[in-house]
């Protein structure tokens, strides 16, 4: 059996061009645990998401700044039938900035005593939330798809379904022993 316990890939930067743009590392580290083991995306976040995260906060920011100006704006006699409209506009605004804050890093948590994958964000404070738990089951295959002539994506790809998840980007021959590891753990122990 391969030791990941002290596993690092390489970080690649691809030649981005462009102004404002950040350049998007590639790279993932295998953190070993007693359950499993967790696929950590060391890269730079997307700048996409960060863009996404930005602009959902402003709407945020404007709605709550809104219900504000409607609460201290308003006539007296008028509060309480704009009272669920403000109401509204708070809450609109609580969900987009829980939306905001929720993390930019990822990882994947292969859990193999109770033959699940975790999709879990790590927030800016720490704290780790679950966004998705997928049973060893659903997993149809574990493959990668070449993006350059050394650099790789590996996703997994459910059963019944053309749903697939991006686990980590990398050099493809590190890619290629998370491949076979997540393969023989996740596909070929689930089917004996």
């Amino acid at each position: 059996m391969t030791d990941f316990s002290t596993y690092r890939a390489a970080p690649l930067v691809p030649a981005l061009t462009g102004g404002l743009r950040k350049l998007r590392q590639t790279g993932f580290v295998i953190e070993e645990t007693y359950w499993g083991y967790s696929v950590v995306d060391t890269g730079s976040p997307r700048v996409s998401l960060v863009l996404t995260q930005l602009l959902v906060m402003c709407v945020g920011a404007m709605c709550a700044a809104s219900a504000v100006a409607q609460l201290m704006l308003s006539p007296i006699e008028d509060i309480l039938f704009r009272s669920p409209l403000i109401a509204g506009c708070f809450a609109f605004a609580l969900l987009l900035m829980w939306f905001a804050t929720r993390g930019l890093s990822s990882r994947f948590e292969v859990d193999t005593n109770l033959s699940e994958l975790r999709e879990v964000i790590r927030n800016r404070t720490g704290r780790f939330t679950i966004r998705a738990r997928h049973g060893f089951d659903a997993t149809g295959s574990v493959y990668i798809e070449r993006t350059g002539v050394s650099t790789g994506q590996l996703c997994l790809r459910f059963r019944n379904s053309t749903g697939r998840l991006l686990i980590a980007t990398g050099c493809t021959a590190d890619l290629e022993r998370v491949r076979d590891r997540m393969g023989r753990d996740m596909i070929v122990n689930n089917r004996s």
